[in-house]
């Protein structure tokens, strides 16, 4: 069954964040009792609900000073399991 992942990010500055990019950690497996293959398949990916070409690093474009915008992805697993941690980087210019 597909699950959503989804990060928001806040300008909390003065000015405008351009070129703003969010670069997603790939899924990273903790426990694996029965040592089966897990597969993840990204299927789609969205900015501020606009479909976006499906890919880890979402372009959020230029963030205004004190807005907010939203990442999304839309991943497929092999196995069911949870987060327990998630890290991703952020860049603008």
């Amino acid at each position: 069954m597909p699950f959503p992942l989804a990060v928001r990010v806040l300008n909390s500055g003065f000015g405008p964040a351009r070129s703003l990019k969010i670069d997603s950690a790939q899924p990273k497996i903790v426990d694996n009792a029965q040592g089966l293959l897990v597969d993840f398949r990204l299927l789609g990916a969205s900015v501020n609900d606009s479909p976006v070409s499906p890919s880890l690093t979402v372009n959020i474009g230029t963030l205004d000073s004190k807005k907010i915008a939203t990442g999304y992805w839309e991943m497929l697993s092999t196995l069911s399991g949870k987060f327990v941690e998630f890290n991703a980087t952020f860049s603008h210019a």
